[in-house]
């Protein structure tokens, strides 16, 4: 509240009012901070998450390129093995 005193009025009822509305802006500043301090805290815990979540995919794609791998081997062998014929069984009772 930017007032020289000289420009104040000398009712006591226009500086109550005055006061609280000065009381009420400070609320709301107090209020907004409050919020912005919650939403801070908030965007800390998400980018610890995040932080977590990329760890977690950079697992994963480690053990994926691993698993891709051993697939490849396998179709490799399963290649390069010699073919086995399968014979049917008929059983008659």
């Amino acid at each position: 509240m930017d007032v020289a005193a000289d420009t104040l009025s000398d009712d006591v009822e226009t500086l109550k009012a005055m006061l609280l509305a000065e009381r009420a802006k400070l609320a709301a500043v107090e209020e907004i901070e409050a919020q912005l301090l919650a939403q801070i805290e908030e965007n800390k815990v998400l980018q610890a998450e995040r932080i977590r979540l990329g760890d977690a995919v950079e697992t994963l794609t480690a053990q994926n390129e691993r698993y891709e791998h051993i697939i490849a081997q396998l179709g490799l062998s399963v290649i390069s093995a010699p073919k086995v014929t399968l014979r049917k069984h008929i059983f008659f009772n």
